[in-house]
């Protein structure tokens, strides 16, 4: 999976909160603004929880650890 890697460390840097920049990133700053917070959309809600269930198996693989960004 490519993901704009600057666009989601901008919106964690607006937000402080990776879930609010993957949100934006997904639906949209505009849907986290009208609800605010994470959007109710089940789109939203799985990629969220898609990306956190890969950054977690490569924080636990000790061969990936370098590859991955300290805002996810």
């Amino acid at each position: 999976r490519i993901l704009n890697r600057i666009e989601i460390a901008n919106n964690y840097k607006k937000y402080g909160s990776i879930d609010l920049a993957l949100a934006a990133y997904n639906a949209g700053p505009g849907n986290v603004a009208k609800y605010n917070g994470v959007p109710p959309f089940a789109t939203t809600k799985n990629f969220i929880n898609n990306i956190k269930k890969e950054r977690d198996s490569f924080k636990a693989d000790k061969n990936m650890q370098s590859m991955i960004s300290d805002t996810l």
